[in-house]
């Protein structure tokens, strides 16, 4: 499991927007990618432009941005401030994006693939059930990105039995592989696939967060969900999950501010170190 260190939390503005770190273990030469991970945004908006947001990611330096699902909502029509994000995302680093169920849920006639449009004129690079390689300094990493179970009606069982399928025809040998997806509770589909990274959302922290307990509901997952925040790891595969941006039908956080995650690879003999949040 490694260990975990905490450091002290400081909030950035009103909105208690902060900064998590992990460092997580990789081979010597991907030592340095950083990733700014990004999820449930629900058309928030975080200062004029979205400029306290946009000044975090870019004060972190990331190799790639990963926005994992529920860029919009689909009970609130809009996506000006999502699209503002990614605009500005995409001119700090090459930001991918992978669908939620809020995307799923989206009705009318192309709405979604209207969006899907959008997204690539803001210069983000929407994956549903694709890969892509990103190269750091002599390496080639390789991101896969899953459309939301909601999509193709995968769900746990049989469901997702296929989802392993997918992931392992878009695996690299031979390759740090990075999956983007939206779904934390299909951790254990994640894991045999063998995948070295897995980058999730939509628990939102759990909503309310209690101490020494964690979060105390999520959707998928019910009362005290065991995937709500932070790392966890099972053999080669570590999986962060975001505790989000936004909020949906429920507007209320109980310690449990908003939250981008700024992931680290880092060539030295740990699974998963936590340096906490500013």
């Amino acid at each position: 499991m490694g260990h975990i260190s905490l450091s002290k939390l400081i909030c950035f503005g009103a909105g208690a927007l902060v900064k998590t770190e992990l460092e997580v273990f990789s081979p010597g030469e991907l030592s340095g990618f950083t990733i700014a991970h990004l999820s449930d945004l629900h058309n928030a908006l975080f200062g004029e432009g979205q400029a306290r947001l946009v000044e975090l990611i870019e004060s972190s330096k990331p190799d790639m941005v990963a926005i994992t699902g529920d860029i919009v909502d689909s009970r609130r029509r809009g996506a000006e401030n999502a699209l503002e994000l990614l605009l500005h995302a995409c001119k700090i680093a090459p930001t991918y994006y992978v669908p939620g169920n809020h995307e799923a849920a989206l009705d009318g006639a192309g709405e979604f693939q209207a969006l899907l449009e959008e997204i690539e004129r803001a210069g983000a690079k929407p994956l549903l059930d694709k890969a892509s390689s990103i190269r750091y300094r002599d390496c080639r990493l390789n991101v896969i990105g899953l459309a939301d179970p909601l999509f193709s009606k995968d769900e746990q069982g049989t469901g997702g039995e296929r989802l392993l399928s997918r992931i392992r025809a878009m695996v690299v040998k031979d390759c740090y592989n990075i999956v983007l997806c939206h779904r934390p509770e299909l951790y254990e589909y994640y894991c045999k696939s063998a995948v070295e990274l897995v980058l999730a959302g939509h628990a939102h922290g759990g909503q309310f967060r209690l101490p020494l307990i964690g979060g105390l509901y999520a959707p998928n997952q019910g009362v005290f969900p065991r995937y709500s925040a932070l790392a966890h790891t099972n053999g080669r595969t570590a999986m962060i999950v975001s505790r989000g941006l936004g909020n949906s039908a429920f507007p209320i956080r109980l310690n449990n501010p908003p939250e981008v995650v700024i992931v680290r690879l880092a060539g030295r003999d740990m699974r998963v170190a936590h340096r906490g949040e500013r």
